[in-house]
């Protein structure tokens, strides 16, 4: 994947990704990687889903989504009049696939109080 990145292939090293995606979907930073190449090939709603994936699994990868210029565009591209909206829609995305992660947590904390009578530990865990 990272030499068909590298040498700006962005749509076949998204390909590429989504494969290792299937292989193993368990890595979150599969999908935030895919993304990246999705976005760079213009593909912005595959890039929207896969990073909400990704964040839904490695919580790290939001911060670095809000700073990576690979979901920035260029005013060169036919589809840049189009990138204000979609990384609206990406910053959204972020901020709401956090808000129900941090949900699910504390209802999972308050389960473990109240059904099963355990206390959280001190860790929050």
């Amino acid at each position: 994947m990272r030499p068909l990145y590298d040498s700006g292939r962005y749509a076949e090293a998204a390909d590429t990704g989504r494969e290792l995606i299937e292989a193993r979907p368990d890595q979150g930073y599969l999908y935030y990687n895919v993304a990246c190449c999705e976005s760079l090939a213009g593909r912005t709603v595959d890039a929207i889903e896969h990073i909400r994936q990704a964040i839904g699994m490695w919580e790290g990868c939001r911060d670095m989504a809000k700073e990576d210029s690979d979901f920035e565009r260029s005013g060169t591209s036919p589809l840049s009049r189009n990138w204000s909206a979609a990384r609206s829609k990406l910053t959204g995305a972020i901020r709401g696939t956090v808000a129900r992660a941090n949900f699910f947590r504390r209802a999972a904390r308050w389960l473990q109080h109240r059904v099963v009578g355990e206390r959280p530990s001190p860790d929050g865990s």
